[in-house]
């Protein structure tokens, strides 16, 4: 059986190169010029989430999340993806944006 290659994040955590494609994807989905305006207040809600884990997700928001299995259908995020969208992301509210979420030198 081949190892998972596990890949060090700015936040100092290590993931599966696996949860952090997949979770990649469906960020860069939230965050693409093509998203739409349910897709882009998911994006904020996501982000918020994983700053504050007792943040209440608004309206269907959740259901978009879940969609994209960034959060489960109890809105809870795995920690691997909570790392990841908070080495993923800068900025606040509109003023999001993605930057590689991999440690420097790694």
């Amino acid at each position: 059986m081949r190892e998972v290659k596990m890949v060090k994040l700015k936040t100092g955590a290590e993931v599966s190169q696996y949860v952090l494609g997949t979770t990649l994807t469906a960020l860069n989905r939230l965050f693409s010029q093509e998203a739409s305006m349910g897709e882009a207040l998911a994006a904020i809600e996501l982000v918020t989430l994983a700053r504050d884990p007792g943040h209440v997700l608004f309206g269907r928001t959740s259901q978009t999340l879940a969609d994209l299995s960034l959060v489960d259908h109890a809105h809870r995020m795995h920690d691997d993806v909570r790392q990841i969208v908070l080495a993923a992301t800068e900025g606040d509210d509109m003023g999001l944006y993605l930057v590689s979420p991999i440690k420097s030198g790694e």
